[in-house]
């Protein structure tokens, strides 16, 4: 049975890939230990009677409502504002497209806008 070569190639690449590895375990394993002393020390202060650390809770949205109001009024509103704004933009669009197309139009020779009528 024939013998085969080792890869040298592989095992470089295996080699390279452990020592990159070595610099972020190291720095993890740095920042679990700071953790791990600032809990044991909050955990001797409660020991002795110390009081925990009070921590402030972040303000909960309520589920499925993205910050909408409980009240169907105030949501009815808050929907009527938005499709007011949105229809304000639509219209200054549409606006700005016709005045645009009309110029276009009125550029336009007789038979040229038949041609293009006769594209669409």
């Amino acid at each position: 049975m024939p013998t085969l070569k080792p890869d040298i190639s592989r095992d470089r690449y295996a080699e390279f890939g452990r020592s990159a590895l070595i610099p972020g375990v190291q720095h993890a394993i740095a920042i679990l230990e700071e953790h791990l002393a600032q809990l044991r020390g909050e955990l001797a202060g409660l020991q002795n009677g110390a009081q925990p650390p009070t921590v402030k809770l972040a303000k909960r949205v309520a589920a499925g409502r993205s910050g909408w109001s409980d009240d169907p009024a105030e949501r009815r509103a808050e929907m009527q504002r938005r499709i007011a704004k949105r229809r304000q933009k639509s219209d200054k669009g549409r606006a700005k497209m016709s005045k645009a197309s009309k110029a276009t139009w009125a550029a336009l020779t007789p038979r040229q806008r038949k041609q293009r009528i006769a594209n669409i």
